[in-house]
Order: C-alpha cells, then sequence, then structure tokens
C-alpha cells in the first residue's frame, strides 16, 4: 500500500509539473506575440495615428495581465498638470471613468513622490494605503480601485507620465516580474511620444524662429 500511495503521489507530481511547465510555456508564448504585434505596431507611429497605436496597446496589455482597467496619464512638467489621455476597460467588470484634463499634479503629492523615487508602484490591496494616498487616489480614478499597479513613462530620466493597471473587485498580488513586463509596453509608448515631440519641435521650427518664438519670414 505504501508503495501504491509513493507512485500515486509521484504520478500527482509530475502531472502538477507538466502542467505548470505547459501554463507557463503558454504565458511566454502569449507573451511574446503581444511584444511583436505592438512593436511592429509602433514602428511607423506618427502625429496621426499615435493614439489609436496607444489604445490597442492598452487593450493588449490589460487582457493580458486580466486587468479591469488599463490607462496612460500623460504629465505636463511645465504646467504641473496630468490628463487621463488614454485608457481601456473591461466591459464585463469596470466602468468608463470621466477624462479629466490639466488636473494639478500637486493634488497627487504622494503617488507623484513615489513614482518619482521608485519608477513603479505595486499596491496588492489599497486598503493598506495610508490616508493621504487612498484620499488621492480617489480623486484621480474616481471609482473604488482595489489593487493597482503603474509604472513611470520616462525619457532620459524625465518623467513623461506612467501606464496603469487596476483591478476593481478582487484584490491581486503583484508578482515580482509583472512591473518589469509592463515595462516593456511602457517604453514603447515613451518612445512614441518622444518621437512624436520631435516631429512637433520640426513643424515648429519651419514655421516660427527657436529662440524668439516669431514666425519665420
Amino acid at each position: 500500500i505504501g508503495i501504491f500511495v509513493i507512485i500515486m503521489w509521484v504520478g500527482s507530481f509530475i502531472n502538477k509539473t507538466y502542467r505548470d511547465r505547459l501554463q507557463e510555456n503558454t504565458y511566454q508564448v502569449r507573451l511574446q506575440k503581444l511584444v511583436s504585434k505592438n512593436s511592429s505596431n509602433f514602428l511607423n507611429v506618427d502625429q496621426t495615428n499615435i493614439s489609436d497605436k496607444i489604445n490597442t496597446l492598452l487593450e493588449g496589455v490589460g487582457g493580458f495581465f486580466e486587468a479591469d482597467r488599463a490607462y496612460v496619464y500623460l504629465i505636463d512638467q511645465e504646467q504641473q498638470v496630468i490628463t487621463n489621455e488614454f485608457e481601456w476597460i473591461n466591459d464585463k467588470t469596470a466602468a468608463r471613468t470621466a477624462k479629466d484634463y490639466n488636473k494639478n499634479l500637486e493634488l497627487y503629492a504622494w503617488w507623484k513622490t513615489e513614482l518619482k523615487s521608485k519608477k513603479e508602484i505595486c499596491i496588492k490591496d489599497t486598503n493598506e494605503l495610508p490616508q493621504p494616498a487612498l484620499d488621492e487616489l480617489s480623486k484621480l480614478r474616481g471609482e473604488k480601485v482595489k489593487s493597482i499597479l503603474l509604472v513611470a513613462i520616462e525619457d532620459n530620466e524625465k518623467t513623461l507620465g506612467f501606464m496603469g493597471l487596476e483591478s476593481l473587485a478582487a484584490a491581486k498580488k503583484c508578482a515580482y516580474h509583472q512591473p518589469e513586463l509592463l515595462g516593456i509596453f511602457v517604453k514603447l509608448v515613451a518612445d512614441g511620444l518622444t518621437k512624436i515631440k520631435s516631429e512637433q519641435e520640426i513643424e515648429y521650427m519651419a514655421y516660427y524662429d527657436y529662440l524668439t518664438g516669431l514666425a519665420n519670414r
């Protein structure tokens, strides 16, 4: 009987190991396809299509990470304001948040400081946040958020904004690799935004003097 039990246990262990590896392989294949698709999609990014490309990326990322909402906020450092420029929602579990323009960045001092120093924020249960952070989150996102993952969008150490994933219904543990994986897609968005900014500067210099701001004659 003892040997039979051991054989059954070994068989069960091998079967579980096989299933785990199969799931891991499937996960890796899905990730590689998502990265490849969006990398190719961003090759020809310009001012006319960047919105569509970021929205497509958010849809894929939100589905891959099984989030309720995925979004990109952009920060205007000169004006010190923040705007939720792009957002994807899981229609089955979440409601769309109102698009807010030019919110004062200082209203979110806790999140601003955390993101600047750590580059990423991963909160399994927002109820564990200090009250000031929870109040700021409520102002920023409106609807109650249970779990949240934010990764800064940067260009040469300048913060352009951040990409976020949310869970509304249940707390979700943030696996150690998730911020790094999300960072892959954040880099695509950062490169796209940087390219657009360069295009806008070139267009501006074609019509205006860069130093004086006066129209070229």
